[in-house]
């Protein structure tokens, strides 16, 4: 393929890796994300979205006496985001306000690290 071209791959080893892709990406639909395996429905910016969702262990802020953070990690399906997550940006879990901490799309599978102040 021309993929191969570019990267110096052989067709058949690339061929592999396209299959093996695409599998885990049926696979990441089929289990990971299904509503009655791992996932949940979760409200992300008023849309109702099946997510992943894990606590996320944050350090102190030192620079500021007393202010503790709190985190979650979502893993949801990639077409799912209405926008692009980034650094700092607000957004509603559950109707709660969270910022970005870091984002990323694997495979079709979007990880969105979340952080804000404990009350």
């Amino acid at each position: 393929c021309a993929e191969c071209v570019k990267c110096g791959r052989s067709g058949e080893k690339a061929k592999g890796e396209i299959m093996f892709n695409t599998q885990l990406e049926k696979d990441i639909s089929s289990i990971f994300l299904n509503l009655r395996e791992f996932a949940e429905q979760i409200d992300l910016d008023g849309q109702e979205v099946p997510a992943v969702v894990e606590d996320l262990e944050l350090s102190p802020d030192n620079s500021r006496e007393g202010v503790s953070f709190e985190g979650r990690t979502l893993y949801l399906h990639a077409v799912c985001l209405q926008y692009e997550y980034v650094p700092h940006k607000s957004c509603l879990l559950n109707g709660e306000v969270w910022y970005v901490l870091e984002s990323s799309v694997e495979l079709g599978l979007a990880i969105v690290k979340l952080y804000r102040e404990k009350a």
